[in-house]
């Protein structure tokens, strides 16, 4: 088996492929009996071999990916996190009982992670707008949080706010996605007004997970307390009791709308590297070639800067009774 992964097992591109090697420092042994052998007819000595155990979990590749290169605020200022215990999702909003959210602002972009929550939640139906597809309901209503009569699958849970214009046809909006439904299920309500009659949503999508990226509302409530979703987006109900962690992610910008208050999507030490190497660029453009030398180094010192400091380094010494403090 495999140990110290990171320091024993390479890989090199050769286009789309990823060629992998495991490098070893002795020949190769295996147990006899109770006994420890050394095998003469593998490999000798510190080498590159091809890998000599199955990966039958998968393989984890961690890389970076700019695919967002201007952000709305500093990666500094998106510093809002909250981990608790007491945290439980409910149609688009958050709530925690031990009010961690006094961080994070509206319109902020979040991060969930530790969510137990995996039933579908029915996320759109096929047409929540209903005119002429069913016998008109009692006209002239609004009605809240109406449940489902049936369903052709298994979910519970749905809830939807409910509108009828002056002919009695429905307009649905989705306010709690409920749970354990699976696309292309039908879900019947009935009118809680004055008539029988019937409606049918189909699920057209739905939501397995609560860890994934959300947008916090631009207007809704945001406080210590409540976490609302823009939109009409929507979680799986999931109650409290699982150690789950928010934390909030840059929000990306446009190309078409950067401009003078957008933020490169790195961090400060990285950004000034980057003034320094356009300052390299624009030095050897006038033909300032001592100029640019000097850019470039000032540019891999702050790679290098920044390199290290993602180490953290910590160092302890004994202190005789006598010691000087």
């Amino acid at each position: 088996m495999s140990f110290d992964t990171n320091k024993n097992w390479f890989y090199e591109l050769h286009g789309r492929f990823l060629h992998l090697w495991q490098w070893v420092e002795t020949a190769a042994t295996d147990t006899v009996g109770s006994y420890r052998v050394k095998l003469p007819a593998e490999f000798f000595g510190n080498q590159l071999i091809y890998p000599n155990e199955d990966i039958t979990n998968g393989l984890r590749v961690e890389y970076t990916a700019f695919s967002e290169p201007f952000v709305s605020e500093s990666l500094e200022d998106t510093s809002a996190r909250a981990s608790s215990t007491g945290i439980s999702f409910s149609g688009g909003v958050i709530s925690d009982t031990n009010n961690k959210f006094g961080d994070f602002a509206q319109s902020d972009k979040i991060r969930i992670i530790g969510s137990n929550a995996t039933s579908g939640g029915v996320l759109t139906a096929d047409d929540l707008t209903r005119p002429g597809s069913h016998t008109g309901w009692q006209t002239s209503q609004s009605h809240s949080n109406v449940e489902q009569t049936s369903t052709s699958g298994s979910g519970t849970g749905i809830k939807c706010d409910i509108a009828t214009d002056g002919s009695g046809f429905t307009t649905f909006t989705i306010v709690d996605s409920g749970s354990g439904y699976a696309v292309n299920d039908t879900i019947t309500f009935t009118d809680p007004g004055s008539t029988s009659y019937t409606a049918v949503l189909t699920v057209a999508t739905i939501r397995t997970t609560n860890n994934a990226e959300f947008t916090l509302s631009s207007s809704g409530t945001v406080n210590s307390t409540t976490l609302t979703l823009e939109g009409t987006d929507l979680f799986l109900d999931e109650a409290a009791g699982e150690s789950i962690t928010i934390y909030q992610i840059p929000s990306s910008v446009s190309d078409a709308n950067v401009d003078e208050s957008s933020h490169l999507n790195l961090n400060r030490m990285l950004s000034l590297a980057v003034v320094d190497y356009v300052r390299a660029q624009m030095k050897e453009a006038t033909g300032d070639l001592q100029g640019k030398e000097y850019c470039m180094r000032e540019f891999w010192k702050k790679i290098g800067d920044n390199e290290s400091n993602k180490r953290n380094i910590s160092m302890a010494f004994p202190a005789s009774p006598f010691a000087v403090k």
